[in-house]
C-alpha cells in the first residue's frame, strides 16, 4: 500500500527503491500487465496516491526457473480423450 512518502511517485521509482526490484524486471512487468494498482491492471508508469493499493507478479531470476514444486501426485489422474 502506498503511503505518503511515495505519494506523486512513479510505479517503477516506488516498486525499485521499496522492493530492490531491478527496473528492468519491472518495465518488463508493465508490458505483460503484470502490475494491478487498486485491483486495476495497468500498462504505464504512473504516479502514485497516498492509499493505492500495488500488486506486482515479476520474475526473480535470482528465486530460479522454477517457481513451484510438485506438492501431491496421483497415480489414478487420467488424460482426458478427445
Amino acid at each position: 500500500i502506498a503511503n505518503k512518502k511515495d505519494e506523486n511517485k512513479n510505479i517503477v521509482r516506488v516498486l525499485s527503491t521499496n522492493c530492490g526490484v531491478d527496473k528492468n524486471a519491472i518495465y518488463k512487468a508493465l508490458r505483460k500487465k503484470d502490475i494491478k494498482i487498486n485491483g486495476k491492471r495497468v500498462s504505464e508508469n504512473i504516479t502514485l496516491n497516498q492509499g493505492d493499493v500495488i500488486e506486482a507478479y515479476i520474475f526473480l531470476p535470482e528465486v530460479g526457473q522454477k517457481l513451484y514444486e510438485k506438492v501431491f501426485e496421483n497415480d489414478f489422474v487420467v488424460a482426458p480423450s478427445l
